[in-house]
């Protein structure tokens, strides 16, 4: 999923250096050549569309549509019992495809240019999320981008389908309420310091590096306790000097154990330095940590994200505390409460380390 992108290599070379918390790590990017995304033909769908043309501009993807024909399985009882002369794998479905075939082409010919113009996909399926992230993970795409309100304000996404496919694909989901991308200077990566809860910094980080944004590591403190709380207490130490420093030893965990060629520098207060070498070459994202007080997880990192960022990038899993609600639907229901992209990235279970 990672790779050399060349043409950063004149930022690189013109030697800039932000003066907070840094990460300086090689010229790896995400390989964003693939992107899907859904529609269900609704003006609220038509949200990810130009989105979508931005972003594979930007890194040189092409982008193909997906429009999911739902069964109806009590529909075609109903039509079977009737004895009439209709049967709907026969008649009605296939007209439904080429009505909806045509439909996705003239999107494509409005939205997309001829470079990031891939193919129009129509299926047909019981479960339109499932069908969804079904063919992500089989078509090999580096990303899904779907709205957050589909027809109706919620039908086809927040709600249903595109909180089930933030559920259930193994594909990054970018999930978004507002249509343009010009900018990105904050990331906001929830974590609990957990190692699940940072498989999310490697795309975060690609993501930085592409628009030269800054990246906020952001921690709830919850009622109930969570994995950075209960592993460190230096008396000391503040309550936030401890849940950082315990954010810091999972950030170094989580390069020794994922990501061998960066060196965690501390600083200051909550700005320190991630080095990430590769050969000669290296380069700088800013990097805050905020640590905040807060009932439920989901809303205190949507008001901070819709006050303070441009995008939200965060695992679907974590352990406990925070995590514990990632286990649920705070992902979930950070997409339904934010407006702003969204970025949602399951971790690879199979690939953690067991100790």
């Amino acid at each position: 999923m990672y790779q050399t992108f060349p043409e950063l290599q004149h930022i690189l070379n013109s030697g800039h250096r932000p003066n907070k918390c840094l990460i300086l790590y090689h010229i790896t990017m995400l390989s964003l050549k693939k992107i899907l995304v859904p529609t269900d033909f609704s003006d609220n769908a038509a949200t990810a569309y130009n989105m979508a043309h931005e972003l594979a501009t930007r890194f040189g993807a092409t982008v193909d549509f997906i429009h999911i024909i739902q069964t109806l399985h009590y529909y075609n009882k109903s039509i079977a019992k009737l004895s009439v002369p209709l049967k709907t794998d026969d008649d009605l479905y296939p007209q439904l495809k080429k009505q909806a075939s045509h439909k996705i082409k003239r999107l494509m010919d409005d939205y997309l240019k001829p470079d990031t113009k891939g193919e129009g996909i129509v299926h047909i399926a019981p479960k339109p999320s499932w069908a969804i992230a079904k063919h992500a993970e089989q078509g090999e795409y580096d990303l899904v981008l779907m709205a957050t309100l589909g027809e109706h304000d919620s039908n086809f996404m927040i709600g249903s389908v595109a909180e089930k496919v933030i559920r259930y694909s193994d594909v990054p989901v970018l999930s978004t309420g507002q249509s343009n991308l010009d900018t990105i200077n904050n990331i906001v990566l929830p974590t609990d310091g957990s190692q699940l809860s940072l498989k999310a910094l490697p795309l975060a980080t690609s993501i930085a590096l592409t628009f030269n944004a800054t990246i906020t590591l952001f921690h709830v403190q919850e009622l109930y306790g969570t994995v950075a709380e209960s592993a460190m207490n230096n008396p000391l130490k503040s309550v936030d000097e401890n849940i950082r420093d315990t954010i810091y030893s999972g950030l170094e965990k989580f390069f020794t154990n994922s990501w061998d060629n960066v060196e965690l520098r501390k600083g200051e207060n909550f700005e320190s330095q991630l080095v990430y070498y590769e050969s000669d070459s290296s380069r700088t994202v800013n990097v805050n940590m905020v640590i905040e007080r807060g009932i439920s997880a989901h809303y205190a990192i949507a008001e901070y994200a819709t006050e303070n960022a441009d995008i939200v990038v965060m695992t679907t899993h974590g352990h406990t505390g925070l995590a514990h609600a990632f286990l649920g639907s705070t992902a979930e229901n950070i997409a339904r409460h934010v407006k702003l992209p969204v970025i949602t990235v399951k971790p690879d279970f199979d690939a953690m380390p067991t100790t």
